[in-house]
């Protein structure tokens, strides 16, 4: 399952984002795409985890929303 989340995660915090996000044995893949204007965050994971990442986000003060 591919998940697909509009972020305003940058290249500065992506580091603390990825150890957080790679900590979860449910995600498979994590990727960000910076060139594009909303910062993409693509997870490649086994399990339906929307809710959780963008609580998980949220939670660390990042705006993390599904598309």
């Amino acid at each position: 399952m591919i998940l697909v989340f509009k972020t305003n995660v940058n290249q500065v915090s992506e580091p603390n984002v990825l150890k957080t996000l790679s900590s979860i044995k449910e995600i498979e893949k994590i990727n960000f795409d910076f060139e594009d204007c909303d910062q993409i965050l693509r997870i490649e994971s086994n399990k339906n985890m929307i809710t959780e990442i963008e609580a998980l986000l949220t939670a660390q003060g990042f705006y993390c929303k599904a598309l």
